[in-house]
């Protein structure tokens, strides 16, 4: 199973970009800068975790506003 979510800096779960079984190959998600409720984020440092096959890959991101 894959889980691509979006955290804040205090480990927070704003949002799931994708969740589940995936088959093999590329895949894409896009943040639209939204909180799960739908409310924009405020503007600031983010991470971007990726949860598979019992690995978790994190990248940092800035969402500017």
């Amino acid at each position: 199973a894959v889980a691509l979510t979006v955290h804040d800096l205090a480990g927070r779960t704003l949002a799931t970009l994708a969740s589940g079984v995936m088959e093999p190959g590329p895949h894409a998600a896009e943040w639209s800068g939204a909180e799960a409720g739908g409310s924009p984020a405020p503007a600031g440092l983010y991470f971007i975790r990726l949860r598979f096959g019992g690995e978790t890959v994190a990248r940092k991101v800035v969402l500017g506003r």
